[in-house]
Formats: C-alpha cells, sequence, structure tokens
C-alpha cells in the first residue's frame, strides 16, 4: 500500500508518514506539512513527540483541520533517512503505474 499527503485523505483504508507532534493515551496527532491527522491506536502512548511513524489504518472522519484514522498497526521509523525513504516510494510508484499501464495494453 502506497502513503499519501495527510492532505489528501479522503475515505476508506489509508497509509500515512509523518511526525508524531502530541500524545495522548489512546491517540496520536500526526503532521506530514500536507495536514494533521489524529491516530487511535490502543500503543499510542508509547510513541513521543519528534517520533517518525508510518500508520496503516481506516480513515474514520476527515474535517479541514483534522483528519482522524482508526490505526491497524504504526511503526515507528526514527533514524530512518526519510528523504530517501520518500524517493523510494516515488521510484516505486513509477514501476508500480508503468506495469500497470503494460496490463492495461499501453
Amino acid at each position: 500500500m502506497f502513503w499519501r499527503k495527510i492532505g489528501e485523505l479522503r475515505d476508506g483504508e489509508v497509509a500515512i508518514l509523518g511526525v508524531v507532534i502530541s500524545v495522548f493515551e489512546n491517540c496520536i496527532i500526526v503532521e506530514d506539512g500536507t495536514g494533521k491527522a489524529r491516530v487511535y491506536h490502543d500503543r499510542a502512548s508509547e510513541f513521543k513527540p519528534k517520533d517518525i511513524v508510518y500508520v496503516v489504518g481506516l480513515l474514520i472522519s476527515s474535517s479541514e483541520e483534522f483528519r482522524e484514522v482508526q490505526a491497524y498497526a504504526i511503526a515507528n521509523l526514527s533514524g530512518i533517512d526519510i528523504s530517501l525513504l520518500r524517493r523510494v516510494e516515488s521510484l516505486r510508484r513509477k514501476v508500480y503505474e508503468r506495469v500497470e499501464g503494460m496490463r492495461d495494453g499501453q
């Protein structure tokens, strides 16, 4: 599953990558430069501000200020080179689009 920018989330299952800016007992606030998301998960309190997280879950609400995600899983990616990870994801998307285009006869 490709991650999407928080500001682009509309509905369904989602994957996001962002920085934790606030931590609560059952929720973290994640920001990626395009928007903020409240991410609900049983392990939310294990994270701390400035952690870089990858979240997979279900978008349960969307407003102009916040998206809300019920997370299936959260991975702490702190310490990883985010610019390199974004580059790899961009290349993966391009390969996927070309493969899908070949299947469609393009």
